[in-house]
């Protein structure tokens, strides 16, 4: 499966692995306009990762986790990158 760049950053990000060596988290939260719509989306179609209503954004905010498929590949990533 190719990624691009960015999408890769944003599954990073989403488990927190840009800023800690593991996982720690598993949410990426926008708010009605996103400059990363497109990635975001792309990831879903892809089965990496799943969205829903974010409860606290009353202005059509969306939360993206990474599905278990999403861990998976950014894993074996990161193995690759030791």
């Amino acid at each position: 499966m190719k990624l691009t760049k960015e999408e890769i950053k944003i599954l990073k990000h989403s488990l927190g692995l840009d800023r800690a060596e593991k996982i720690y988290r598993n949410y990426y939260a926008i708010g009605e306009v996103a400059l990363a719509i497109i990635e975001l989306e792309h990831l879903v179609e892809l089965g990496l990762m799943v969205k829903k209503r974010d409860p606290y954004n009353d202005f059509g905010g969306m939360i993206y986790h990474v599905t278990a498929k999403g861990k998976k590949i950014i894993m074996i990533m990161e193995a690759k990158d030791e």
